[in-house]
């Protein structure tokens, strides 16, 4: 993946240079009504009864075309046509599989970040799954659109990734359920193991859905992320780009009124979190001004995930905006399979063995 500071950077030139975008798509339902009776069912009691549920509640869009191995191009989702890559294990079909997501960093794109996290769906025995790496909105393979921007509509950084509440019209939930409410025609989708990857951007995108979806989406992995349902986050983010905007305004480009908002963490809801940070230099910019510090915001995020009953394989590192080298696709697809959704009342994180000098449990 690209590890320059293109993971959250979006210069001058890109901000000026924005196109218009559209709205749209129906609303996504998130964690709202998880646990609901449909029909006079009996509401179900264990987690994964609870997750089978909001999973089996995901429908396929009417105008998807079928799902197909590698790159689905037109992909219908909140209004928009999106892309994504899929890798899917050999007789998905006859066996439950786990289901992976990988989102790549602002200014990225599938194919580079798959050089980094593109693991064989078949690579474990016991852990089959299907990895859906998602293009970001409005974005190709081979050209530079930025995607979402600070002044579009909705506002975001190349994902939508500044608000999230269940219910309401966010871009990535609403892709997240498409494809799975479209993978769940096609196999058996193992609720215990539905996970979320990503860098940067990428992996704001991952803490969003743990964060929407808490009940399903249990282990997420996030390599240099942010929380924007911990206040200390958002007042620290909501600070630095005002000063943005302040000079963004120079050049005639209007950066105001950028509210980072995600819902709270549902009630006696618990999860994992592998999560690195790479120190001082782990920060980006908006046309010259520091937008996010992210050695500062998982600084803020520990203690607000611990608190709210998350478990956090905690891995520092020096190197600034970028994996760490001991952070490889090994580790990630270990640390995944090692924290799959159980019925446990606690289920403290499982670090895997070769992060155990690396890395420590909160």
């Amino acid at each position: 993946m690209r590890r320059s500071s293109r993971g959250w950077l979006v210069s001058s030139a890109l901000i000026l240079s924005a196109c218009g975008s559209t709205t749209g798509g129906s609303a996504v339902a998130g964690d709202a009504g998880a646990g609901a009776s449909t029909d006079g069912a009996t509401v179900p009691t264990t987690r994964l009864g609870e997750a089978r549920q909001q999973l089996d509640a995901f429908e396929c869009p009417a105008a998807a075309p079928a799902l197909a191995e590698g790159m689905n191009a037109a992909f219908p989702a909140g209004g928009r046509t999106r892309g994504f890559h899929l890798s899917l294990p050999k007789n998905a079909g006859e066996k439950p599989v786990g289901v992976v997501f990988a989102w790549h960093g602002v200014g990225d794109n599938v194919t580079n970040f798959r050089r980094y996290f593109g693991p064989n769906p078949d690579g474990r025995a016991d852990f089959p799954f299907a990895v859906v790496t998602p293009m970001c909105v409005g974005c190709t393979e081979t050209g530079n659109s930025p995607g979402l921007l600070p002044m579009s509509d909705p506002k975001g950084i190349t994902w939508d990734i500044f608000n999230s509440t269940p219910g309401d019209r966010n871009l990535e939930a609403a892709l997240f359920e498409g494809v799975l409410g479209c993978l769940r025609r096609r196999a058996t989708i193992d609720v215990a193991h539905v996970h979320s990857v990503g860098f940067s951007g990428g992996a704001i995108v991952s803490d969003l859905l743990h964060a929407r979806y808490p009940k399903l989406v249990h282990s997420v992995v996030q390599l240099s992320g942010a929380w924007f349902n911990d206040t200390a986050t958002t007042d620290a983010v909501h600070q630095n780009l005002a000063a943005a905007a302040q000079a963004a305004a120079g050049f005639g480009v209007d950066l105001s009124g950028i509210a980072l908002a995600w819902n709270a963490f549902a009630p006696s809801t618990r999860g994992a979190v592998l999560a690195t940070h790479g120190g001082a230099r782990d920060q980006y910019s908006v046309a010259g001004f520091l937008a996010i510090d992210f050695e500062k915001s998982f600084g803020f995020a520990k203690p607000f995930l611990v608190g709210n009953g998350r478990s956090v394989v905690d891995c520092p590192h020096t190197s600034g905006h970028t994996p760490p080298s001991f952070v490889r696709e090994t580790e990630i697809v270990d640390f995944l399979e090692q924290n799959p959704l159980t019925d446990a009342a606690t289920a403290p994180a499982v670090r895997p063995a070769s992060l155990a000098s690396r890395c420590t449990i909160d």
